[in-house]
């Protein structure tokens, strides 16, 4: 019973992401990205050389310019750029990558961040309080939703630039199903954060400044090692930074490891600590809400 209440909860988000057309806007970006790789990007074997490849944009296909002087004439030749298939994939997994990294987190955080905020509208509030369904159940709930309409679009994404890249080239490597996953949980874990100012503030924007601040500051915590060269008070910050907030910039590195080389080392502390960072978050955000009076 439990359980379907949660999904009750996570339904009811998702009814209104697509009633805000959130969902819609989301749907329409992913499938924009992955339309102008399908038509846009041309793949063609090179006759000889297996394993090799030219690329094409758009019908251009990229190559190397030479220009060579003879006898006072001058000779402009075109060459097209030979890679080979693995790197081509690897080098679209890692552009996916990157448009994931920061603007899908961004966006998915604006859309499920103001989807969290719209929960706790008095009106709205009232109504929910009234269904037979403890507060940890309704705040968890809420939260699951955001994640779950992230992991969708997300994943939705990633299979698309995989299927393409698999059709393009033969190649069907899953390194960025797997980075793909990594970017969900660096969602959540800035999603829990971003849920528990916005229950503080009970406003979107706040909350949005509050979770890119918090990003930034664990992405300069990581150069700990730089700033205590520079100065040893600011490596001293730094390092109570490092070990206060979750390890996001160490997650990165796993996902470009991922795609990389396949490897996943050293996965235990950064996947470990920022869980129960988020695993805090959320505790505090649950018993506020249920101890905050409305």
């Amino acid at each position: 019973m439990r359980a379907r209440a949660l999904w009750a909860i996570v339904e009811d988000s998702w009814r209104e992401s697509w009633a805000r057309r959130a969902s819609v806007v989301l749907a329409l970006i992913s499938v924009g990205l992955l339309l102008l790789f399908a038509f846009g990007v041309g793949v063609r074997d090179v006759a000889g050389q297996p394993g090799m490849v030219t690329i094409s944009l758009f019908g251009m296909e990229l190559g190397q310019t030479r220009v060579e002087i003879r006898s006072g004439e001058r000779t402009i030749t075109q060459h097209g750029l030979v890679v080979s298939k693995s790197d081509f994939v690897k080098a679209v997994e890692l552009g996916a990558l990157g448009l994931l990294i920061p603007w899908g987190i961004l966006f998915g955080l604006f859309v499920a961040t103001g989807l969290f905020s719209s929960m706790l509208v008095r009106g709205r509030l009232y109504l929910l309080l009234s269904k037979p369904l403890a507060r940890w159940e309704l705040y968890l709930g809420r939260y699951a939703g955001g994640v779950f309409l992230v992991f969708v679009t997300t994943m939705l994404f990633c299979i698309g630039i995989w299927g393409l890249l698999w059709q393009k080239t033969g190649i069907a490597d899953a390194g960025l199903l797997g980075a793909g996953g990594l970017v969900v949980f660096v969602f959540a874990i800035l999603y829990s954060f971003a849920a528990l100012i916005a229950l503080l503030t009970e406003g979107t924007g706040i909350a949005l400044v509050a979770t890119v601040v918090l990003w930034g500051l664990a992405e300069v915590a990581s150069l700990r090692d730089t700033l205590r060269a520079f100065a040893p008070t600011l490596g001293s910050i730094a390092d109570f930074l490092y070990y206060l907030l979750p390890k996001l910039n160490d997650l990165e590195a796993l996902m470009n490891r991922v795609i990389s080389s396949g490897g996943v080392l050293d996965l235990a502390v950064p996947v470990g600590a920022s869980a129960l960072f988020a695993a805090v978050m959320l505790a505090l955000g649950i018993y506020i809400f249920s101890r905050r009076d409305y």
